[in-house]
C-alpha cells in the first residue's frame, strides 16, 4: 500500500488535475471564439461536443469500468504483498519442502492477476473505441452544421473555426480517458484510509512505571488470534542473569510468546509481571 497505492495518488495529483484544468479552459475559450467568428449557433454545437466528449463520456467509462479498476488494485496488492513473504520466507518455503506448492499459489496468483489485466485493458480498448467513434459522429454532425449555415456566415472564417474546432479535441480526448486510471485511483485511495484508520493492536502507555529489569514471571498466560487458541495456561518465571530458552516445533507459538512478553500484542489473559508489575502499567518506551 505505501509504495503502490501512493504512487498512484501522486499520479493523480501530478498528472489528473491539470489535464482538467487544460480541457475547461481549452473548451470555453474555443466555444467564445468560434461564437464570436461564426454565429452562436456553431458556438452551441461546438459546447455540446466538448461536454459530450469531456464529460458524459467519462461518466459512463467510469460506472462502466469501476469494479475492474478496485479489483485489479486490490489483487496487484495483494500480489505484491504475498510475493515479498516468499521471498522474505524462501529459507523456511526450502526447509519445509514447500517449494512446489508456493510455486502453484505464485502461478494461481499470476493467473488471477493476468485475467483481471486483460478484462480492464479490454475495456479501456473499448473506452477508447466509443471515443474515437463519438468524435468521428461529432466531427461530421460540426460539418453538416456548418454547410447549414453557409450563406449566413462568410466561408472563409466557417472554415477557419470548423478545422480549429476539430483540432481542439485534444484536451477533451484526455478527460475522456481518465476513468481508466481514476478507478484505480479511488481504490487506491480507500485502501490507504482504511490503512490510516486501522486500531493498533495495542494502546501506547505513556503515564505508566519505569523500571530496571530485575525478574519476569508470567502467570496463566492465555491468548488466541481470532477464535485459534495458541497458548493457555503459560507459566515461566525468569530472575536478572538467568537464561531460559522457548523450545518446540515451527508455529506452536514461540514467536508469539516473545512479541507478547515486547506488548507487540495484547494477552487474552493471565498475567506479565515485569518486576511485579503487571505489563499493562508500564510505559510502552523505557
Amino acid at each position: 500500500m505505501i509504495t503502490s497505492d501512493i504512487e498512484t495518488l501522486e499520479v493523480f495529483y501530478a498528472h489528473t488535475l491539470s489535464p482538467i484544468c487544460i480541457a475547461f479552459t481549452v473548451s470555453l475559450v474555443m466555444t467564445i471564439t468560434i461564437s464570436l467568428l461564426t454565429n452562436i449557433i456553431i458556438g452551441i454545437t461546438a459546447l455540446f461536443a466538448y461536454l459530450f466528449i469531456g464529460v458524459l463520456l467519462p461518466i459512463v467509462n467510469s460506472k462502466f469500468m469501476s469494479k475492474n479498476g478496485s479489483d485489479y488494485r486490490a489483487v496487484l496488492s495483494s500480489f505484491n504483498g504475498e510475493y515479498m513473504d516468499l521471498i522474505n520466507g524462501n529459507k523456511e518455503i526450502v526447509l519445509h519442502n514447500q517449494t512446489d506448492s508456493t510455486l502453484n499459489k505464485i502461478s494461481n496468483n499470476t493467473n488471477k492477476l493476468n485475467v483481471l489485466t486483460k478484462s480492464l485493458k479490454d475495456k479501456m480498448g473499448f473506452a477508447e473505441s466509443i471515443c474515437g467513434i463519438s468524435i468521428t459522429l461529432l466531427t461530421l454532425g460540426i460539418i453538416l452544421v456548418s454547410i447549414s449555415q453557409l450563406q449566413k456566415i462568410e466561408s472563409q472564417m466557417l472554415l477557419v473555426s470548423v478545422v480549429a474546432l476539430m483540432s481542439s479535441f485534444g484536451p477533451v480526448i484526455a478527460l475522456s480517458a481518465l476513468p481508466n486510471n481514476l478507478n484505480q485511483t479511488f481504490a487506491s485511495a480507500n485502501r490507504v484510509f482504511d490503512l490510516l484508520s486501522e486500531t493498533p493492536q495495542v494502546d501506547d502507555i505513556i503515564d505508566g512505571t519505569d523500571f530496571d529489569f530485575e525478574n519476569l514471571e508470567i502467570k496463566n498466560l492465555a491468548f488466541k488470534y481470532n477464535e485459534e487458541t495458541v497458548h493457555s495456561d503459560v507459566n515461566l518465571k525468569v530472575s536478572i542473569g538467568e537464561i531460559a530458552a522457548l523450545v518446540g516445533v515451527s508455529g506452536c507459538g514461540k514467536s508469539t510468546v516473545l512479541k507478547l512478553l515486547l506488548r507487540f500484542w495484547r494477552k487474552d489473559s493471565g498475567s506479565i509481571l515485569y518486576n511485579n508489575i503487571d505489563i499493562e502499567k508500564i510505559n510502552l518506551l523505557l
